[in-house]
This record gives C-alpha cells, sequence and structure tokens, in this order.
C-alpha cells in the first residue's frame, strides 16, 4: 500500500513540476509522462526493496520545482526548506541529487541565461544549498561521525583526515 501511495505521490508531485515549466503542453502529454515518471524503471526495481529510496524519488520533482522558483525569482525559502528535507530523509540519494542539481544548473546558466546572471544564480543555488544542509545538520552530523567510526568508514582516523584521504586518492 505504502508504494502505490508514494507512486501516485510521484505522479502528483511530477504532473505540477511539469505543469509549471510548461503551461503550454496538452494535459495528456502532461499526465502520461506524469505517469512514466511514476513507473520509471528504478522504481520499478528498486520499489519492491528499497521503499525508503521512493521517497526521494516522489520528493525530486518538488525539489525541481524549488530550484526552478530559484533560477526564475530569486527566492530561496522553499529550495532551503526542500533540500533540508531530502537529506533528513536520505544523504546518500540525495547527495547525487546535488550533483544533478550542480550540473543542471551549470548547464542552464552556460546556457539559457545571461552572463550577467551567472552571479546571481550562483549565488542563490550555493547559499540555498549550504543553508538547506545546515538546516539538515542535525541529522547529518550524527550519522557521518557514526559511520567514520564504523569498520567501513576507517575507525580510528578523524573524519578529516579521512576527506583529505578521499581527496588525494
Amino acid at each position: 500500500i505504502m508504494t502505490i501511495v508514494k507512486m501516485v505521490f510521484m505522479a502528483v508531485a511530477m504532473y505540477a513540476f511539469i505543469n509549471k515549466i510548461n503551461e503550454k503542453l496538452v494535459y495528456p502529454m502532461k499526465v502520461t509522462f506524469a505517469v512514466l515518471y511514476a513507473f520509471c524503471g528504478y522504481v520499478l526495481l528498486y520499489g519492491s526493496c528499497f521503499t525508503p529510496w521512493m521517497d526521494i524519488v516522489a520528493l525530486f520533482p518538488v525539489v525541481m520545482l524549488a530550484l526552478y522558483r530559484v533560477i526564475k525569482t530569486g527566492k530561496k525559502l522553499f529550495y532551503i526548506l526542500m533540500v533540508g528535507l531530502i537529506f533528513i530523509i536520505n544523504y546518500y540519494v540525495s547527495a547525487m541529487i546535488l550533483v544533478y542539481i550542480f550540473l543542471a544548473v551549470g548547464i542552464y546558466m552556460l546556457l539559457r541565461a545571461e552572463r550577467s546572471q551567472w552571479k546571481e544564480h550562483a549565488w542563490n543555488v550555493g547559499i540555498g544549498t549550504v543553508t538547506g544542509l545546515g538546516l539538515s545538520a542535525c541529522c547529518l552530523v550524527p550519522t557521518m561521525m557514526q559511520l567514520s567510526s564504523s569498520q567501513r568508514g576507517n575507525a580510528g582516523a578523524s573524519l578529516i583526515k579521512q576527506y583529505m584521504g578521499w581527496l588525494s586518492s
């Protein structure tokens, strides 16, 4: 039942996103794309065994809607709250979403934005992302500390040394 509820939310959230960014698209196409998103391969593959990951997939269109708002209006509160929420829910998949966001914003700035707006877009997305991460720090920091002290996290090494080792390798 929860999988079906999450898939319905995925379709509704994607419909809202498509409706916001492309109002000229006809209704049947919007519904088709939204349903296709809800039944994408990722959901069908991981829906049965990794249902917490589906939460992030359901929230992804809402995060993109918040990002769209930041880019178009410069208002950051919705984006900050969404970044904080997705990192509280699942930091692993959320980190991948942030990589996508930075790539998408970079491509948008290169191809669509005027050069005079690059600094503003980078500032809005950057400060919104850092603030959202700070908002989720109450859950993120203890999780990172626990992971760094586990056997997989190179027990005994400090968190800074571990990050520096990752960067150098």
